[in-house]
């Protein structure tokens, strides 16, 4: 049986121990991903604000030297804005980028996952 890690170190100098993180959001939501268990509504939300809001990736949330990936769970999709513009996001479904973003004009799932 295949272990999977809640999250990897990404960066080179010293960090602390990553049970330190037991409280925040991205170590919580990873569990619970990774148990299986049903992701609510705001969690998905957050899930796609915090992913647009980091330079380092596109999937993962990082936190204090931690990388939360959560690339099994996401989608890729593909946003027509109002002004004419057209972008590349990752997110769990549509209703979390229609929460965050305005001004959409269309969203695209780019490719199903088998």
């Amino acid at each position: 049986m295949e272990t999977k890690q809640i999250a990897y170190k990404f960066v080179n100098w010293g960090v602390g121990k990553l049970e330190e993180l037991k409280t925040s959001f991205p170590y919580r939501l990873k569990t619970k991903v990774l148990k299986n268990k049903k992701i609510t509504r705001k969690e998905k939300n957050q899930l796609y604000a915090e992913l647009q809001h980091n330079s380092y990736s596109k999937t993962g949330i990082p936190l204090h030297g931690y990388m939360f990936d959560f690339s099994d769970v996401l989608n890729e999709y593909f946003i027509e804005m109002d002004h004419g513009g057209i972008f590349k996001v990752f997110a769990i479904d549509k209703t979390s980028i229609r929460e965050n973003e305005r001004g959409i004009k269309k969203i695209v799932l780019s490719v199903e996952k088998i």
